[in-house]
């Protein structure tokens, strides 16, 4: 059984209709139109991504440097406390 191709469409519907489907249609495609605008309006320009970018990598970077200096001081409280048990432990 082959698929027709043209299945729900009324074959009775006489031309008048098209004008009254006309002003839906078109209402329609100004809509998703409007709706486009309004999303790329919406969308940060590309100088507002570089700046916020720019400042992402900052904090990233002083994040870094936090964490690097308290791992060293981190690290140097380990080696004293490794000191001191080896003191008492002699």
């Amino acid at each position: 059984m082959e698929a027709n191709d043209s299945e729900g469409i009324d074959r009775g519907a006489s031309n008048d209709d098209w004008p009254s489907l006309s002003r839906p249609c078109d209402r329609l495609t100004r809509a998703r139109s409007a709706k486009e605008k309004l999303y790329e309006r919406a969308l940060p320009s590309p100088n507002e991504i570089r700046i916020k970018v720019e400042a992402a990598e900052r904090m990233v970077a002083r994040a870094e440097e936090r964490l690097a200096a308290e791992t060293a001081a981190h690290q140097e409280k380990l080696k004293k406390y490794e000191g001191r048990a080896e003191a008492i432990g002699r």
